[in-house]
Order: structure tokens, then C-alpha cells, then sequence
């Protein structure tokens, strides 16, 4: 009797044991995945399922990790394990509709993101991340009905406002536009919205405003620089600067746009 009361205690002091490893472990990872070691959060979490098949926050991780790494049907695979053996987890079905519209399965996505804000109506990222799917299927009022959205639960997020600059822009509301990306870059200034600013301002007939953001957009490095050059050197031809205008072209056919070489050879030779 003696012999299984320590049998049974030693079983329990192994269990307690794992799973402090194996909590540690996942701890590990987590710090991996936040330091961007991507490589080291796959090879940590693989450790916690060969250990547990049945991990379902390692294969989650282990599943964002591998989307990082574009590796995307790993991640899919990880990502749907994690969702079937626990459908409570918001997060985990945000990263699989992710996963499906970098696939370029929208609607797919869209479902899934609905899936997860059924879970979490108070997580932004959910909205937004349907709003950029429905962005993309032009299903503008269902996107901008999301965006608000996404402003209650975090007014300082400047995708959220650059999203809707972008949509008011491609509908043709260029005040509405101006206003939304004015937000986004008073929070963080980047030449995309900067430069999306400007083509409003052109829309609007405001040239010497457009002019002065391009220009501006130049500061920045998240967007090629050929495209800027093309955008002011087409509105100095509306000014009538053909001189800029042609510089402008120039640079962009120096930076591998051939789109500056053929408005060269229309309007500077």
C-alpha cells in the first residue's frame, strides 16, 4: 500500500512538474513571437505539441508564427486545429481570416472575422480587418459602417482613418476624404495618406495644395517615390511647369517607373 501512495505521488509531482514546463515553454514562445524570432517561436511551440497534441494556444501561436513567415498553409493547418479544439478564442479566428485574405478568399474572410467579433465585439481589430476585405469587394457602406466602428473602440488608430480616407476617395467625396486622412496623418504622418491627401486636393482643383503634400509625401519611405514623382509631375503640366513636370517624369523613369519614360516622351520631347 505504502509502495502505490508513492507511486501516486510521484505521478502527481511529474504532472505538476510537466505542466510547469510546460507552461514555461509557452511563455518562451510568446517572448519569441513578441521579438519577432519567428523561426525560435516555431521550434518552441512544436516542443509543446509533440509534448501535447491537444495545445490548442500553442498551435495558435505556432500558426501566427508561420503567417509571419508567409509560410500560409502551415499556418491555415495550425490555425484551423486551433479553432476546431477551441472555438472560444476570438483571437485565433481573426488570424485565420487573415490567413484567408491573404489568400485572396474574401469572402471566406469576411465570414471568419464575423466569427470572431461574435466572440469579441470589443476588439477594433476585428472591424477593421472586415472593413479592409470589404474594401476590396467595393462593398463600400458595409466597410465604413465597420470603420465607425472600430473609431469607438479606438479613436487614435490612423489605419482606421487612412481606411476611410481611401474609400471616400475611390466614391468620389474628396472633402470627406481630406478630412479622414488629415486624421490618420496628424497621428502617424506616412507618405501613403499623405499622398492619397494630395490626389484629393487635385480632385478638388486645389493643385498648390496637392503639389505641397507630394512634396511632403517625399519625407517618408512606405511608398516607391516613382509613383509621387509621376502624381506632381502631372499636376505642374496642369500648372502649366513643364520643366518640373519633365523632371518629375525623369526621376520617376530613374527609379524603374516606365510610366515616367512614356509621359517623357508625350510631353517633354
Amino acid at each position: 500500500m505504502l509502495n502505490m501512495k508513492f507511486i501516486s505521488l510521484l505521478l502527481s509531482l511529474f504532472i505538476i512538474l510537466n505542466s510547469f514546463s510546460q507552461s514555461s515553454l509557452y511563455e518562451q514562445s510568446k517572448k519569441s513571437y513578441d521579438e519577432n524570432d519567428y523561426k525560435k517561436t516555431i521550434e518552441l511551440t512544436t516542443k509543446l505539441i509533440e509534448s501535447d497534441n491537444k495545445d490548442c494556444k500553442a498551435y495558435a501561436l505556432r500558426g501566427i508564427a508561420y503567417k509571419q513567415s508567409n509560410e500560409l498553409a502551415l499556418a491555415m493547418n495550425d490555425l484551423l486545429v486551433a479553432a476546431t479544439c477551441d472555438s472560444t478564442r476570438s483571437s485565433t479566428f481573426r488570424n485565420l481570416a487573415n490567413v484567408y485574405a491573404l489568400y485572396g478568399d474574401l469572402e471566406t474572410a469576411i465570414l471568419t472575422f464575423t466569427k470572431a467579433i461574435s466572440l469579441d465585439k470589443t476588439d477594433m481589430n476585428n472591424f477593421l480587418d472586415r472593413a479592409l476585405c470589404e474594401k476590396e469587394l467595393n462593398r463600400y457602406d458595409e466597410a465604413i459602417e465597420d470603420l465607425f466602428i472600430a473609431i469607438s473602440l479606438d479613436s487614435t488608430n490612423h489605419e482606421i482613418y487612412g481606411t476611410l480616407g481611401e474609400i471616400y476617395l475611390r466614391t468620389v467625396k474628396y472633402d470627406q476624404a481630406l478630412k479622414a486622412f488629415n486624421k490618420s496623418i496628424s497621428l502617424s504622418p506616412n507618405a501613403l495618406n499623405i499622398t492619397l491627401s494630395g490626389l484629393a486636393q487635385a480632385n478638388l482643383g486645389n493643385f498648390n495644395e496637392a503639389i505641397a503634400l507630394f512634396t511632403k509625401a517625399f519625407e517618408y519611405n512606405d511608398v516607391p517615390k516613382s509613383g509621387i514623382y509621376i502624381y506632381r509631375g502631372e499636376i505642374y503640366l496642369r500648372l502649366s511647369k513643364k520643366e518640373e513636370a519633365c523632371k518629375d517624369f525623369e526621376n520617376a523613369y530613374k527609379l524603374g517607373d516606365i510610366e515616367g519614360w512614356n509621359l517623357q516622351k508625350k510631353h517633354c520631347q
